[in-house]
């Protein structure tokens, strides 16, 4: 289904990434896609993929 016309964006994108290594602490604010919008220790944000983080259940 190859459909061509206009669109109306929904939300706000942003297509950055967030680079991350194992261990590294995230702070996660949405998902869309099966992507995270994220934030570092470090200050920087991005989105990750889902599959690439483990949630933690807060008690």
């Amino acid at each position: 289904m190859d459909e061509v016309g206009t669109a109306i964006a929904q939300q706000d994108y942003d297509t950055r990434e967030l680079d991350a290594e194992p261990g590294d602490l995230l702070t996660v604010e949405r998902e869309h896609a099966g992507w995270w919008w994220a934030h570092d220790a470090h200050g920087r944000s991005g989105w990750i993929p889902a599959r690439s983080i483990e949630l933690i259940q807060e008690t």
